[in-house]
């Protein structure tokens, strides 16, 4: 049982009796112990995310669930834009491309060196047609990431998306020139003369 007021208790313990709880199916009282972590270390990513990952079930919880994992990256939780992603694109697969949308950009602005997140924003952009944003984040994230084909493949995509094949057809050669193994781009760029 959680006793939220014992002042011996550390964050890590009521962190620690959370993770057991949650294991055990006692999801209120894993909730009470990582809200207990959380009050007394409220800039301690784990608490954060664990508490995130326990509301992230229940669909009335989901703000919450990723305002507290946005909380636990601006803290320094480890593999902070794998989270972030994984979210996003957790998201994005049960068709909710807004929440999804919002996440990654937050994301992108709390880790905004981090291009996978970038590349993110992208897809999600383009999935929904928005071409000139999907463009930007593509671009950004081969800025961050010049020596990752896929991240010029993006660009040209993005080009592509929104009519300029000049610069569509530049940016699949770059990415050809680091990955010459992809024949479905090979292909895009000979139908663009290139």
């Amino acid at each position: 049982s959680v006793a939220t007021s014992s002042p011996t208790r550390t964050a890590a313990s009521f962190d620690n009796e959370g993770l057991i709880l949650r294991a055990a199916g006692r999801d209120a009282e894993a909730e009470r112990a990582f809200a207990a972590a959380l009050a007394l270390a409220p800039r301690d990513p784990s608490p954060a995310w664990n508490l995130s990952e326990l509301l992230r079930q229940r669909t009335a919880a989901r703000d919450r669930s990723d305002e507290l994992l946005l909380q636990a990256v601006a803290n320094g939780l480890p593999a902070g834009g794998d989270a972030l992603a994984g979210r996003a694109m957790g998201y994005a697969s049960v068709g909710e491309a807004g929440r999804a949308q919002g996440l990654a950009a937050r994301g992108t602005a709390l880790l905004p060196a981090d291009p996978r997140l970038w590349l993110l924003a992208g897809r999600l952009h383009l999935e929904r047609e928005e071409c000139r944003p999907a463009l930007a984040a593509f671009r950004r994230a081969a800025a961050l990431a010049p020596e990752r084909a896929e991240t010029h493949a993006a660009v040209g995509i993005a080009a592509l998306c929104l009519g300029d094949e000049a610069a569509a057809r530049d940016a699949l050669r770059r990415s050809l020139a680091l990955d010459p193994e992809q024949p479905q781009l090979r292909r895009q760029l000979s139908e663009l003369g290139g």
